[in-house]
């Protein structure tokens, strides 16, 4: 990151900071910029040895086979009364 950028990203930003501060993030910026070039370096395997499986059940619609008084035990009139979430 230029030191342009950075004066303009605080400015837009609205940040209040004295230079001492400014340095000492823009070092520390600096920093994490050159960190994260390092990651790209990295060469990761485009296809992983085992192939992965969704853990996840399809979601198929199935009836509900349970008497609806039983998870709903209150009745008012022809609706079913849950407990308040509030």
């Amino acid at each position: 990151m230029e030191r342009e950028y950075f004066e303009h990203v605080v400015e837009i930003a609205r940040i209040k900071l004295s230079e001492e501060e400014k340095e000492r993030f823009f070092k520390q910026i600096q920093e994490i910029f050159s960190l994260l070039e390092r990651v790209k370096e990295i060469d990761f395997p485009e296809e992983y040895e085992e192939p992965v499986e969704n853990p996840l059940r399809k979601d198929v619609p199935e009836p509900f086979e349970k008497d609806p008084t039983i998870v709903f035990p209150k009745k008012r009139g022809r609706y079913l009364e849950v407990p308040r979430n509030l």
